[in-house]
């Protein structure tokens, strides 16, 4: 037993922990009450003051890395990728069920081009479906130009940020912070 002054205490471990556990989660309330009421008082503050604001226009920001990934691809059609080595697959564009090369060059331009202008989904369905009424074909179904527009963009996006992170002016900066 623990002696205090010449004075024997007896504590019960079960009780201790149960006190020390209430005690904690009292002294986190009130903490938290506290921060509370100066965040509130903060807002109260700024909200009574005049701010000012003045109006900030964004500009398009063309994503070029991601461009200039779509742009470097070879067009292929179906067919033709399936005879390359995986190396090679890696900088080929094409389209499944697409064995017309043109076609195959047209939809990667527009793809090219849906990202320089932040094109939906919607308008790059409606410029394929352009594309192969004007060349005679029977057009691709909706969810496979969806399909199409979808990987090749995120594909395009996240190759783009990957040469930003690799980029060795974002590195040296990586090293300094």
């Amino acid at each position: 037993m623990p002696r205090a002054a010449g004075i024997e205490i007896k504590v019960d471990a079960g009780q201790l922990v149960e006190l020390l556990g209430d005690s904690m989660t009292a002294a986190d309330l009130l903490g938290r009450w506290h921060v509370l009421r100066e965040v509130e008082e903060e807002v109260k503050a700024k909200a009574s003051e005049q701010l000012s604001f003045q109006e900030v226009r964004l500009g398009s920001i063309i994503p070029t890395r991601a461009v200039e990934f779509i742009a470097n691809k070879v067009a292929f059609t179906a067919r033709a990728v399936r005879r390359l080595q995986a190396k090679y697959r890696l900088v080929a564009f094409w389209i499944a069920g697409v064995e017309e090369l043109q076609l195959v060059e047209l939809a990667k331009q527009g793809l090219e081009v849906a990202l320089r202008q932040g094109l939906t989904g919607r308008a790059f369905r409606d410029f394929m479906g352009q594309l192969f009424s004007g060349a005679g074909l029977s057009p691709l179904r909706p969810w496979h130009i969806e399909t199409v527009f979808r990987n090749a963009t995120r594909s395009a996006y996240m190759a783009g940020r990957f040469q930003q992170q690799v980029d060795a002016d974002v590195s040296r900066s990586k090293k300094v912070l």
